[in-house]
């Protein structure tokens, strides 16, 4: 094989090696750079999120509201009270 081809497999290693170094580069800062922060339990809280999202999706398909409001109690507590009304309690 002459010096044209071995061109490619050159070509092919030294964007292996940059693409596998440029990745171990952007580790080494993400580690050390306080500001690239890691979300702790980030798939539970993507997963409630989107079991919340599809429930407000099902409540608007429904029609359902909820209003909320604070009433003063005892001892100066409030109470919260929660309203959920369905379309047709609306009419």
């Amino acid at each position: 094989m002459g010096a044209r081809g071995w061109a490619w497999p050159v070509a092919i290693v030294a964007l292996l090696v940059g693409s596998a170094g440029a990745n171990i580069g952007f580790m080494i800062v993400a580690n050390r750079d306080a500001s690239f922060a890691v979300e702790p339990d980030y798939y539970r809280k993507a997963v409630e999120w989107d079991r919340a999202m599809a429930q407000e999706a099902r409540n608007a398909e429904l029609g359902w509201m909820v209003s909320v409001r604070l009433e003063p109690a005892d001892a100066g507590r409030a109470r919260l009270v929660a309203l959920v009304r369905t379309a047709r309690a609306r009419s």
